[in-house]
């Protein structure tokens, strides 16, 4: 499990990097403020989406290597 806490961890910096350059990237485009925080509520709901659509693939992954786990040791 070792393997998979460390690809969790990796995977969950990776996206906490692009989310945090998309919403510094947006603060400081020049555009209205109006405008701007459209576009981070948007992005915020997409980003809500997203990390619920990667949980549940990350936990269908750790089920399915459970299994295999079980299979080889079988």
């Amino acid at each position: 499990m070792k393997c998979s806490n460390n690809a969790m961890r990796t995977a969950t910096a990776i996206f906490a990097g692009m989310a945090i350059g998309g919403v510094l990237g947006m603060l400081f485009a020049p555009a209205k403020g109006c405008d701007t925080r459209k576009k981070l509520v948007s992005r915020m709901d997409e980003s809500d989406e997203l990390t619920e659509s990667l949980k549940e693939k990350f936990a269908k992954l750790v089920e399915d290597l459970k299994k295999d786990i079980e299979a080889v040791k079988r």
